[in-house]
């Protein structure tokens, strides 16, 4: 089970036979033998008790979910130019780097400790196969890319800026 888009595209071109189902689907397609595996981080594994039917897992990540904080554009500029600059303080890379990275680390290991997993059921990849996972991840990006650029728009752009903004991340 993977979500739509690049996830599923890394998994296809990985070699496995990937499936799109709402997370909420997991559990019975598990237990039923529907598929042998998930992709969710472990808050989402948590919450949807996945741990119950699941004996090993591998990190890090091939993915990462996006999530958008938004407003209506006239609501924000309804408010005083002192809390708008209030939010623009907490947002943006200075809430990436120094709020919502932090407090998502801090649930994934919360979440891990709850489940109950021990260590020994956490597979990491070593460094060929992290490579690996990082030569899957271009060809997918490089292809996404021309699609979207054949649209007119500025994907190159956008994924350079995320892998830079990544690198000073780390």
């Amino acid at each position: 089970r993977t979500p739509a888009g690049g996830a599923l595209n890394w998994l296809k071109e990985a070699g496995a036979s990937p499936i799109t189902m709402p997370p909420s689907g997991i559990y019975e397609s598990m237990e039923k033998g529907v598929i042998e595996g998930w992709t969710i981080d472990f808050i989402g594994a948590e919450g949807f008790k996945l741990n119950e039917i699941t004996n090993f897992y591998i990190t890090p990540y091939y993915y990462v979910g996006t999530f958008w904080l938004v407003m209506n554009k006239d609501v924000w500029n309804s408010l005083p130019a002192d809390v708008q600059k209030a939010i623009d303080g907490m947002s943006g890379e200075y809430g990436i780097k120094n709020i919502f990275s932090r407090r998502w680390d801090m649930g994934e290991k919360e979440a891990i400790s709850r489940m109950k997993i021990k260590p020994e059921q956490i597979n990491k990849y070593s460094d060929a196969e992290w490579a690996k996972a990082q030569d899957i991840a271009k060809k997918v990006w490089d292809a996404d890319v021309a699609a979207m650029e054949a649209k007119g728009l500025p994907a190159r752009k956008v994924l350079d800026e995320t892998l830079s903004f990544l690198k000073s991340y780390k």
